[in-house]
């Protein structure tokens, strides 16, 4: 619950995954097929209710900047066709706006361990300190340290530039619909 409180708070959220797309960037068909899909027995209405409201939430009434680098490896996951194409047309979306910026890491990029988990580093206003979390299968915790080293490792080594990402999202998109 504590994680969830510092989320919402955050005005920045810089969010990592990989073999997923990291929660806050997920559509709603996205969403809903991973929680039908959970190994836990999850009530599906009441975990997207629940992720919306994260994604939507706006502390004070301001905006909050989504910053995503996920895997092309969860690009290419075994998920319906309509699913990963409005996906994708999501992830387009996001990064298209004032309110988001999405990156790719190519499936070429070497792998490493600080790059085989999925994180968060929250920013707030007015505070240098930043807050870390981690996304393990049984949730949300606090990172048991700050992990901005970590993004911006992972940013400046294994991720595309914001433009290359897109073009590698169109590609995928492409190939989706293309095929229908």
């Amino acid at each position: 619950r504590d994680a969830l409180i510092s989320e919402s708070e955050a005005s920045v959220v810089h969010t990592y995954a990989v073999q997923a797309v990291p929660e806050l960037a997920r559509a709603e068909p996205y969403a809903r097929f991973l929680i039908a899909h959970d190994i836990m027995d999850l009530d599906e209405e009441q975990e997207w209710s629940l992720l919306r409201h994260r994604q939507e939430h706006q502390a004070g009434g301001r905006h909050r900047f989504l910053d995503v680098i996920v895997d092309e490896m969860a690009l290419t996951m075994p998920v319906p066709r309509e699913v990963m194409v409005a996906q994708l047309r999501h992830l387009l979306e996001l990064g298209d706006g004032v309110r988001g910026r999405v990156r790719v890491v190519p499936r070429d990029a070497a792998i490493y361990e600080d790059r085989a988990h999925p994180f968060d580093v929250l920013e707030f206003p007015l505070v240098k300190d930043r807050v870390s979390l981690v996304h393990t299968i049984l949730g949300i915790d606090f990172a048991f340290k700050d992990l901005t080293d970590i993004w911006e490792f992972i940013e400046e080594r294994s991720a595309l530039s914001p433009e290359e990402s897109r073009e590698l999202l169109g590609r995928h998109l492409t190939g989706l619909t293309a095929d229908a």
